[in-house]
């Protein structure tokens, strides 16, 4: 057995509003038997103090957890009656304890519901630029969240295990591209949301995408990276695409990532164009539409083509899912974690990262989308800034099936009822 204070069990049941996990609500029922036990063995101002908390066998673990709150109530009601009919103000005190803990427990498992579902939310941990969030920028990122302590970096990769078995909604937001020209914007991540059904201890692979570097820099602009969930085969899940970057002096902006697969085309070296979804490189990187005008984004097979010597395109999953890069210029425009491609050219402007590369220009392509889940959404024009994932639990957390009770276990019940019966009977006399 192990003993427990009151006032420690009194704030463990208050915390279950926060954390709705139905284990607290479990050992109160646990709790509540055995003090219904000992009645008959213990005296009543010793329950003041202290009180004993038996194991998970006890009583009615194969039942709803509901039903047996609501049941710990009725037995609350029904024995403060007869209390009440002996006078015994001592014992009127403490049943009414225990039917304070059972109300607030039966509220803490009502909560336990979709109208405040769990949910996650993954972001880029402050980094920028062509590479991931170390572990330590995740650390103190998300110190004091539900992934507190929860995720790992690899490479900038964030590797998450799915905490109970369901239905989950996964919204997947790109990233943005950069442009270099003050008067515009790069182009704006896609939104992407389905729903998947996984079971606990299953691995999530996360790339949130980051933001291609160089906007209002007056020379380059670097792809948007794309946000993405994988599992743990390395198979693509989710995937929302990036916004394509630009350089300076053009006159429209960035393009705006692809709700499809397919990624969409560049402007070559012209200052405007109309962009077009493109037919081919399915799940490929990027592109160059003109050379020295800016490196292709990434798709999730394949990495972004480079422009030359001048930048690289972004890389592809297996690569790492880097931003396009190159040191040759120091006015350099990063594509962005993700996939972006650089913008490094002759001032130029990086493709959007994506299930398929949106190609380099002067105007670069935005990135496609992808997406394997049912109740499927897409949006384009979302996702300024850095990209973002949120993760929602949409099924009720599940509660562990336990065994049939054993006979005992009703002869203990028995036993301390009977017990309440001879006390009450003892008072009167």
């Amino acid at each position: 057995m192990i003993l427990f204070k009151i006032s420690i069990y009194y704030e463990k049941i208050r915390n279950s509003f926060f954390s709705l996990k139905t284990n607290l609500t479990e050992d109160f029922f646990h709790f509540f038997t055995t003090a219904i036990l000992n009645l008959s063995c213990k005296r009543v101002d010793e329950f003041d103090t202290n009180y004993y908390l038996i194991g998970n066998h006890l009583f009615l673990r194969n039942y709803n957890v509901l039903a047996r709150i609501l049941l710990n109530v009725t037995i609350g009601y029904i024995l403060m009656g007869f209390t009440r009919q002996k006078g015994d103000r001592q014992m009127n005190k403490m049943i009414s304890t225990f039917l304070r803990f059972g109300l607030v427990a039966l509220v803490a498992v009502l909560l336990n519901t979709n109208v405040w579902a769990l949910s996650w939310t993954f972001t880029t941990g402050g980094a920028t630029g062509a590479n991931g969030p170390a572990q330590s920028a995740l650390d103190s990122a998300y110190a004091g969240t539900s992934l507190d302590g929860l995720v790992t970096s690899l490479g900038g990769i964030q590797n998450w295990l799915i905490p109970y078995s369901g239905s989950y909604r996964i919204t997947a937001t790109g990233a943005q591209g950069a442009s270099a020209d003050v008067g515009y914007v790069g182009g704006l991540g896609a939104q992407i949301i389905g729903e998947f059904t996984f079971v606990v201890g299953d691995l999530l692979q996360i790339v949130v995408g980051q933001m291609g570097i160089g906007q209002s820099s007056g020379r380059n602009g670097g792809g948007g990276g794309g946000t993405f969930v994988v599992d743990a085969d390395d198979n693509p899940l989710l995937v929302a695409g990036g916004g394509g970057g630009t350089r300076t002096s053009v006159r429209q902006n960035g393009t705006d990532a692809s709700v499809t697969e397919y990624a969409y085309t560049a402007s070559g070296s012209g200052i405007t164009y109309v962009p077009i979804l493109k037919t081919d490189d399915l799940g490929l990187g990027g592109d160059v539409s003109s050379r020295s005008w800016g490196s292709g984004g990434a798709g999730f097979y394949g990495n972004g083509a480079a422009d030359g010597v001048w930048g690289d395109g972004g890389s592809s999953w297996l690569e790492g899912m880097l931003g396009g890069h190159n040191d040759l210029y120091v006015n350099y425009a990063d594509g962005g974690f993700g996939g972006g491609g650089s913008g490094n050219g002759s001032l130029g402007g990086g493709g959007g990262g994506g299930y398929s590369g949106g190609d380099g220009g002067r105007v670069a392509g935005g990135g496609g989308s992808y997406n394997t889940g049912s109740n499927q959404f897409a949006y384009a024009g979302i996702g300024y800034g850095d990209g973002s994932l949120s993760i929602e639990l949409l099924s009720d957390i599940p509660v562990e099936p336990a065994p049939v009770p054993e006979p005992s276990t009703f002869i203990l019940l028995g036993a301390g009822l009977a017990g309440l019966g001879f006390y009450s009977r003892k008072r009167k006399i």
